[in-house]
């Protein structure tokens, strides 16, 4: 994920999206974590998600390091608001911000990505995607990383392209 870090509030836009990109989790429990919820040291964030369901996501590399630079720049922030993420609207209340934040974020970084329509539910699906068919997740290990009661759900949000099929043909 190569943008351009010198924008006002880029450290929180590169946290937020690495952890929408490598921790395959929903807008809203995006939107949601509190910082207590983040275990740097031990590299997971509790999440409570869908259905007041309460899991734990595995913190990468990439997350580590953008939540390490981010939160750096968060705590310096004089404010009372729990949450990770700060906006303009939320700065000075308690509460998280709006889930349309989400899409306003996308919106500024998709003609640097290059990607025509990026959305929270593209992202959910590059996660889903990239942990099965380049990290070695098993479908079982996506679905439970992605939350999916069911492993139909998780079938949904993979992307197979063709060349991958052929790919995997030719190794035969």
């Amino acid at each position: 994920m190569g943008f351009s870090l010198s924008k006002k509030n880029s450290k929180r836009d590169y946290c937020f999206i690495s952890i929408f990109v490598y921790g395959g989790l929903r807008e809203s429990e995006v939107v949601s974590i509190r910082l207590v919820d983040i275990k740097l040291e031990d590299k997971f964030i509790n999440i409570i998600g869908k259905g007041n369901k309460f899991r734990q996501v595995i913190i990468n590399n990439y997350m580590y390091d953008a939540l390490t630079d981010y939160l750096e720049e968060r705590l310096a922030i004089k404010t009372d608001n729990p949450y990770l993420f700060l906006g303009q609207k939320n700065k000075n209340t308690k509460g998280p911000l709006n889930r349309n934040f989400c899409n306003r974020l996308l919106n500024k970084y998709k003609d640097l990505c290059k990607i025509a329509k990026l959305h929270p539910h593209s992202l959910r699906a590059f996660f889903c995607t990239n942990a099965l068919h380049n990290a070695g997740y098993s479908i079982e290990q996506v679905a439970n990383q992605a939350w999916h009661s069911s492993l139909n759900t998780t079938k949904e949000y993979l992307v197979t392209e063709q060349e991958d099929l052929v790919s995997l043909e030719n190794k035969l």
